[in-house]
């Protein structure tokens, strides 16, 4: 999704958390709305 080698407790840690969310939410049919109420805003999404 980002486009680097994310690893568990490595560098990319917060990118892996912020991934997982976006696959966790689009995984089961949501869009925006689903994105915000996983707490996509709080972390970094425009």
């Amino acid at each position: 999704m980002f486009g680097v080698p994310v690893e568990k407790h490595r560098t990319n840690a917060e990118l892996r958390q912020k991934g997982k969310i976006t696959v966790l939410d689009c995984g089961y049919g949501g869009s925006v709305g689903a994105l915000k109420a996983m707490g996509a805003l709080t972390h970094g999404a425009r």
